[in-house]
């Protein structure tokens, strides 16, 4: 087995990289720290031309994100060790976050096959959004960055985007962009504050906007609030959205379809898998079905006797024409992470 491990920054210790290099000793084994925005998808993608044929990612679903954006269609394993802000991805997987629990699934092997959904052409494991979400996360970036409670926010998971949504709504933000959404089925044009779409039932840890996703499912779940809500409507969808009790609050829609087709009358920031991207005006969502192997442990979720079912030819001509290298379509992230 060769194996790629793939650090971000400080968040693996010099007590628990030994651990992991003894643990892993059988195997080969390399360990890469990221060193600016985006480095973890460079790393991946070189890691992959060195014939490596699992993947490891110490870091949180930003880190994760890149890394999938560098893996493409490479028929190679996925395993993470949750060291993010919000740890989406692992929480929904019950993946383990000590070094020896996540050492021993590495070693076990046993994979689940997750959906890869495509914000037009950018990978996504976990949600995406446009509106409130993007305003609460740039703001919630600089305090992570230099802010005088960095370390603080650092020490509760998932704090730092329940303060930023706050402290965004005390600054009167609720946008009210002019949309259209097309689904399977339906078509709908409204002002919406904002639209969530995901493959995970958690957004930031602590909100529950689409509670019938499943990372496996094969579907595109959504969820878009209405901005003619008054504030106090604004207030009782919020919260009832992150309790995921928000199914028939007038304000508040959630579909699951194939595709969904996102058109803004002017760009809005776009949010991926906790990274900040530039502005688009067009979304168009479609799921690769069980794309994507990732290794859990015994308890986490069902169990596949083949890692590596998501490289056939099958599969791979249903792959959307994807340069992750050129990032086609003038979408690139905005590296403010």
């Amino acid at each position: 087995m060769s194996i790629a491990v793939i650090v971000h920054s400080n968040r693996l210790t010099r007590r628990d990289h030994h651990r992991l290099l003894t643990r892993l000793e059988e195997c080969h084994v390399r360990v890469y720290r990221t060193r600016f925005a985006g480095h973890a998808e460079q790393l991946a993608r070189n890691a992959v031309r060195g014939g490596a044929d699992t993947i490891v990612v110490v870091g949180g679903d930003g880190t994760v994100h890149q890394a999938c954006r560098g893996i493409g269609s490479a028929p190679v394993r996925l395993a993470v060790i949750p060291r993010g802000t919000a740890n989406d991805l692992a929480t929904t997987l019950e993946l383990p976050q000590d070094i020896d629990s996540a050492c021993d699934a590495i070693i076990a092997g046993q994979t689940r096959s997750v959906d890869v959904m495509y914000i037009n052409t950018i990978p996504c494991l976990t949600v995406a959004a446009v509106g409130l979400p993007v305003h609460a996360v740039r703001r919630t970036q600089g305090w992570l960055r230099n802010g005088p409670l960095a370390g603080l926010l650092r020490r509760v998971p998932g704090s730092v985007y329940v303060v930023g949504l706050i402290a965004t709504l005390l600054r009167d933000h609720w946008p009210a962009i002019p949309a259209r959404i097309q689904t399977d089925d339906s078509c709908v044009e409204l002002r919406l504050s904002s639209l969530v779409v995901g493959k995970l039932p958690i957004f930031g840890r602590y909100f529950r906007p689409l509670p019938q996703a499943q990372p496996d499912d094969g579907l595109v779940h959504c969820c878009w609030f209405d901005s003619a809500a008054p504030p106090w409507a604004r207030l009782r969808s919020l919260w009832r959205s992150a309790r995921g009790v928000h199914a028939g609050d007038v304000y508040v829609s959630t579909r699951s379809h194939r595709t969904v087709m996102l058109t803004l009358d002017k760009p809005a920031g776009l949010l991926v898998d906790g990274e900040l991207y530039e502005p688009v005006r067009r979304m168009n969502v479609m799921v690769l079905p069980q794309a994507l192997p990732i290794i859990v442990t015994y308890g986490g979720a069902q169990l596949e006797e083949d890692a590596y079912l998501f490289a056939t030819a099958e599969v791979r001509q249903t792959q959307p024409d994807v340069d992750l290298e050129r990032n086609p379509g003038g979408i690139t992230p905005s590296r403010v992470a």
